[in-house]
């Protein structure tokens, strides 16, 4: 039953993301964006838009912005067509 429910909520959580970056910045948004708006840890917005990376989702608009430490940050985009 864990198992179930952590899968439910994971994929809730990728949903989520994805709503998000559908509608947002026209060219798109960083994990630290995403974390900031919807209230997650990293860990888990970080992992979430890797599984819709590799579903192909999302993909990396192959640009970068800094975070809040400076560091440059793959800023996602939402891909219209990619499998849900």
């Amino acid at each position: 039953h864990a198992a179930a429910s952590i899968l439910t909520e994971s994929k809730a959580m990728r949903m989520q993301i994805m709503r998000f970056l559908h509608g947002a910045l026209p060219d798109g948004n960083t994990c630290e964006e995403v974390e900031f708006s919807l209230f997650m840890k990293h860990q888990t917005a970080s992992a979430r838009i890797r599984e819709l990376a590799v579903r192909g989702v999302v993909v990396d608009s192959g640009k970068r912005r800094p975070t809040l430490s400076g560091r440059p940050a793959i800023v996602w985009k939402f891909k219209h067509g990619g499998r849900r």
